[in-house]
């Protein structure tokens, strides 16, 4: 196992060909994989994700919110 396995990894993207893409492509590399399709579901995740990935529009739309929590 690489340290990059197993990690907790959310997908915040409103795309869905984008978020099975990613999901599909993280998960092959090992990563358990979360995907979110709004901020508000994201929110409502596990708490405990080590990485978020997202799009560029909306961290720079939710960039705060994101990362405050709120």
């Amino acid at each position: 196992m690489t340290l990059e396995q197993n990690k907790k990894t959310g997908i915040l993207e409103t795309d869905l060909a984008m978020r099975k893409l990613l999901q599909e492509l993280l998960g092959k590399a090992g990563y358990s994989v979360q995907v979110f399709e709004s901020l508000e579901a994201l929110k409502q995740a596990d708490p405990n994700l080590d990485v978020v990935v997202s799009s560029v529009p909306l961290l720079l739309a939710n960039g705060a919110d994101i990362v405050t929590g709120k």
